[in-house]
């Protein structure tokens, strides 16, 4: 089998996926995973010319009890959910899968311990598993769909600035015209969008962390946004803290790191 987890193709044998999420649509919100699987075996590109294996993602999300092997089109793709199917602690897991049944499979670049052995394989056998990823869509989900709403201001002393409204069941990012178009493409392109929790939503956490701590009861706010957010720096193993600024401020770092620098190539800046 090929997997990360054994030697059966020697030890540096490789097959995984870089996994990332991201939302599209602006009132029905669906969930796009883009994958991009890497594996080091020449033998398995052959395998699905010929039509004797094919992809799978295992996928499973705990919080609503999606459990589906969704077939893929190839090595690099995209997987698309309707609003609500995944939420929360999302798994995925790379698997090939046998197409055919085979008598005398022995794949090359198998390890020299099997000598010249062949192996029966049932059609449905797993071939290789890759190693699984597990991805917290909850916060980023939350933020944008469920937390902020990006207005547009026609108003002149609005035009290149952005601000925030924080006494609403949503926080309202208010940006002037001439920020539409740069916003509309960081949300859309996923080698941009680190940098839009990078600058707009970290400055909007920001923000809001402080108006929790100094406008509103603290932890015991009504507000919708202001729960989830509390939630979320409860998991991070942090609070609100009224009299240190700096303090604050990395919380916000924290909140969209995982969306923000820890997504950005080092080869694309």
């Amino acid at each position: 089998m090929l997997s990360s987890f054994s030697d059966d193709f020697g030890s540096d044998a490789k097959f995984h996926a870089d996994i990332e999420a991201r939302l599209i649509g602006d009132t029905s919100q669906q969930l796009v995973i883009d994958y991009n699987i890497v594996q080091s075996v020449a033998w398995m590109d052959e395998c699905f010319l010929d039509g004797t294996a094919h992809l799978v993602m295992d996928v499973q999300c705990r919080s609503t009890l999606y459990r589906e092997y969704l077939e893929l089109d190839g090595w690099t793709g995209q997987l698309v959910f309707e609003n609500g199917q995944l939420y929360g602690s999302t798994t995925v897991t790379p698997l090939i899968i046998a197409s055919a049944s085979s008598a005398t499979y022995r794949p090359d670049g198998i390890d020299d311990e099997f000598g010249a052995s062949v192996f029966n394989v049932q059609k449905g056998d797993i071939l290789g598993i890759g190693d699984s990823v597990t991805i917290d869509l909850e916060f980023s989900r939350t933020l944008e769909r469920d937390l902020v709403t990006i207005q547009y201001s026609s108003e002149d002393s609005d035009v290149d600035i952005y601000r925030f409204q924080y006494d609403s069941p949503r926080i309202i990012i208010i940006a002037g015209e001439s920020l539409r178009d740069v916003i509309g493409h960081m949300r859309a392109d996923r080698s941009t969008r680190p940098y839009l929790f990078m600058s707009i939503y970290k400055d909007c956490i920001a923000g809001a962390l402080n108006y929790l701590a100094h406008e509103e009861d603290g932890e015991n706010t009504e507000l919708a946004w202001g729960r989830a957010l509390l939630s979320r720096l409860d998991d991070l193993g942090r609070v609100l803290d009224p009299e240190d600024a700096e303090y604050q401020e990395i919380s916000a770092q924290l909140l969209v790191s995982a969306k923000g620098f820890k997504k950005i190539e080092v080869s694309d800046v």
